[in-house]
């Protein structure tokens, strides 16, 4: 399995949510903001549909805005895979590389145990904007991350130092690096 630091990772999802309110008031013309209350469909037949959130004490809805503040006030897994749903994982990818940082990788959900496919898949998100509710399709991404690119023989694990220059390292794990020099270790 793969792990990220995945507090770090949500500052991404941030910022691409938040482009991605942008992109579809342009597209749509709808009246989306922040504060817009969505309903995120079921991606398997285990989840049920998810409209309310009790700790959103505006009106108990989901939002954008309350997903954004649980993300960096309780550091919340969740917020961050429904920002992930919402965006889709290759929009997700590719805001940051238009951010200039090409070398990112974001490729699943946190704490929630995915395949490869699976973590492709984002089912489909109600908006009740006020302008009228519409659906956003569901996304499945196409995309093909190469996660070995950025390794370079990097590894992690106990180590001390004999002298001034020789490192000697064990229990090692490989590890996999996002552009933004964030570790992944599988």
């Amino acid at each position: 399995m793969t792990r990220y630091i995945g507090s770090s990772i949500k500052l991404c999802a941030a910022v691409a949510a938040l482009q991605k309110i942008k992109q579809i008031r342009q597209s749509l013309g709808v009246d989306m903001s922040l504060w817009t209350p969505l309903s995120f469909h079921p991606l398997t037949p285990e989840e049920k549909c998810e409209a309310e959130d009790p700790s959103n004490l505006n009106g108990h809805k989901i939002t954008i805005a309350h997903e954004i503040r649980k993300l960096f006030l309780v550091s919340d897994n969740e917020a961050y895979n429904r920002l992930y749903g919402f965006i889709g994982q290759r929009c997700l990818n590719q805001a940051m590389w238009d951010a200039g940082l090409e070398s990112v990788q974001l490729t699943h959900r946190l704490s929630k145990p995915m395949t490869e496919i699976e973590n492709r898949l984002c089912a489909a998100v109600e908006v009740d904007a006020e302008s009228g509710a519409f659906t956003l399709a569901p996304k499945r991404s196409t995309l093909q991350i190469d996660k070995a690119k950025h390794l370079n023989g990097i590894a992690i694990g106990t180590a001390h130092l004999i002298g001034d220059k020789q490192l000697v390292l064990y229990n090692a794990v490989q590890l996999l690096c996002l552009p933004i020099r964030l570790w992944v270790i599988t």
